[in-house]
């Protein structure tokens, strides 16, 4: 990014090469060293912006570059997955490893396409083939031949039958063992989720059925607000129910969101399994286990409150039409603001804003350098002036 002579905000990309091997870091800062010396704009650059990747931050935090600035996306996406505990990364046993461990949990790295890039700087909602069931607990989603539905052999059926006892037996130990009021609960609500939207995506009768009372209650809607009249209602959109991805926290508040907007339809296909024709006695007992609670739902319903300011933040921070850093500091004091203030009333969403209130006073406060703490505040006010 870079200003004209009229003070006109410019963009341009430099080439990029895909490094593989050891001493990635030397050669990284190689790499950017060349290209900013055929561009003859060594002596111009004051500063750039990367991810927490250890490899990238040994690169770039020399000065040579100008000082680092930590990406706000990146970090956003550090605070959630590991203030939440979204997929619960195993934990080694060794000392070392575990050291190992946490590195890993402060440095990952994050692509360009973990956070919306939108030119209208507008998040667009997320389609249906752009978070497809994942692998998690089993599923593997490249086998788009397998069908709980169709029929088995004898061997192939007591092999099935005993995985899944094991695989609801675990599941209810897990259910058991964990207090509500803990990560460990928000991430096997989170597994659950995930586990009920694989089974049906993976059973042809459940899937259709579920898409049926889709299409049915998005006609309801159309219809209720067309009844009406002169009121400005927007559009109630019901999707397909979608499992997130690991490398995309996003993902996890549009699987959430969609989830909670089915709600009647979760809760008729796992309280009253029955109504489906055509599905085995197993599958209705797999569905009944799956049931939600109305506690299960209203901590869903706080996750999904707690992490709408983050999704905005992340929109707002995603932008290619305007300086994302200008609006930074002020995007990231209202975050830290939102996640500070709490209501006697709201015991779980206090207790989620608590939790990440940690991480994120840890990724995006103590990651960013008091250079870089300047300097964000100075690019929006410049950027007022300019403009």
């Amino acid at each position: 990014h870079y200003y004209d002579k009229d003070f006109g905000l410019l963009s341009r990309v430099l080439p990029f090469r895909r490094l593989i091997g050891r001493t990635f870091a030397m050669r990284l800062r190689e790499f950017i060293r060349n290209e900013l010396r055929k561009l003859k704009i060594n002596d111009k650059i004051r500063c750039i912006t990367t991810d927490n990747g250890m490899d990238v931050k040994l690169a770039t935090n020399n000065n040579e570059f100008g000082f680092r600035i930590s990406c706000l996306a990146h970090n956003i996406n550090l605070t959630i997955s590991n203030g939440l505990n979204l997929w619960n990364k195993k934990k080694s046993t060794t000392a070392q490893d575990n050291v190992n461990d946490t590195h890993d949990a402060n440095n990952d790295e994050v692509c360009d396409d973990d956070v919306t890039d939108d030119d209208d700087s507008n998040g667009s909602d997320v389609t249906d083939d752009e978070i497809t069931p994942s692998s998690h607990d089993g599923f593997n989603d490249d086998s788009d031949s397998y069908d709980e539905d169709s029929d088995l052999n004898d061997d192939e059926q007591q092999l099935l039958d005993r995985e899944q006892q094991y695989d609801m037996h675990h599941m209810d130990l897990e259910q058991s063992a964990v207090l509500p009021n803990s990560k460990l609960f928000i991430f096997t609500l989170l597994k659950r989720i995930r586990r009920l939207v694989a089974m049906i995506h993976h059973s042809s009768i459940i899937d259709a059925y579920v898409s049926e009372q889709i299409r049915l209650k998005q006609q309801e809607a159309d219809q209720s607000i067309q009844n009406i009249q002169n009121l400005n209602l927007k559009k109630v959109r019901f999707n397909n129910p979608v499992i997130d991805f690991a490398i995309r926290w996003s993902s996890t508040f549009k699987m959430v969101t969609r989830f909670i907007k089915l709600r009647s339809i979760i809760n008729d296909i796992t309280h009253t399994p029955e109504n489906i024709d055509g599905i085995k006695h197993k599958q209705r007992s797999k569905l009944c286990q799956l049931a939600f609670s109305h506690s299960d739902w209203n901590w869903l319903i706080s996750l999904e409150y707690v992490l709408h300011p983050f999704e905005q933040s992340t929109c707002l921070l995603s932008g290619r039409s305007y300086q994302t850093l200008a609006i930074g500091k002020i995007v990231m004091n209202g975050l830290k603001h939102f996640l500070s203030t709490y209501k006697s009333d709201e015991p779980m969403v206090n207790f989620l804003k608590k939790q990440l209130l940690q991480k994120y006073e840890q990724h995006c406060e103590q990651t960013i350098s008091y250079e870089a703490e300047e300097a964000i505040p100075c690019r929006a006010n410049r950027s007022k002036t300019v403009g």
